[in-house]
């Protein structure tokens, strides 16, 4: 699995790894859906916060971002 500069990034400041993020994806605890434009949500908990992660619409490999609870960081 490949990550975008800002999800690794965005994992770095929650203190979240790769491995962490790949485990919410394959897993079966949260659930996935398909955004407006064609990318795939996945919602679940890591470290015992809500975590949704974005893969990307054209390589589905690429994690494009992770947000935290309480949404994007700004």
């Amino acid at each position: 699995m490949r990550f975008t500069r800002h999800a690794l990034n965005q994992m770095r400041a929650k203190r979240w790894s790769q491995q962490q993020v790949v485990d919410l994806l394959t897993s079966d605890d949260g659930w996935i859906s398909i955004t407006s434009r064609g990318k795939i949500k996945a919602v679940g908990v890591i470290d015992g916060e809500r975590a949704v992660v974005v893969l990307a619409t054209d390589a589905r490999d690429l994690v494009v971002t992770v947000h935290g609870e309480r949404g994007r960081m700004r």
